[in-house]
């Protein structure tokens, strides 16, 4: 009780008040600079949210038309043969680059598939359409919830796997 009478009684005494408000000062600017740095992350956390968000929204039809284009690989001219590898040349590395849990299995993952679908084409098989819905939800699970994505890659890997 003494040690608190004391701190009161030299928090008021006025030969101490310029320490007190320079102390005062001292805190307030910590505990701005804290609320200022958590807002900034926020807003930086947030903005590469959105930008990935607007990449994986402009990449799925992107993806699609790339297995449309290898679904009818086996009827398409030398040049369109040329710019579907190049687009899917393309799709690879867009979703290599993302920065995004799995990005890498999700690339190879589209890589094989985009495989699958041109040597369907060639068979005449009529997989092309299961194979685009695989593709399809796939990526879609994987843009909304990268870890459930990453395991049906894998669990989609195994399946083709056995069936071959």
């Amino acid at each position: 009780m003494d040690a608190l009478n004391s701190f009161t009684s030299w928090l008021t005494d006025n030969a101490n008040l310029g320490l007190v408000v320079a102390v005062g000062i001292i805190i307030g600017s910590l505990l701005i600079a804290i609320v200022v740095g958590v807002t900034l992350s926020s807003i930086a956390r947030r903005r590469r949210k959105d930008a990935i968000e607007n990449e994986l929204n402009t990449l799925a039809p992107a993806v699609m038309n790339v297995g449309i284009d290898a679904s009818l690989y086996a009827s398409l001219s030398p040049e369109s043969k040329q710019l579907a590898d190049r687009a899917a040349i393309g799709i690879d590395m867009r979703v290599r680059l993302l920065n995004r849990e799995g990005a890498a299995e999700a690339a190879d993952w589209l890589s094989g598939r985009f495989t699958a679908l041109r040597n369907a084409s060639s068979l005449e098989r009529g997989d092309t359409g299961r194979i685009l819905d695989q593709i399809r939800e796939a990526f879609l699970i994987w843009a909304y919830e990268p870890k459930d994505g990453i395991r049906a890659f894998r669990r989609d890997d195994l399946e083709h796997q056995r069936n071959r």
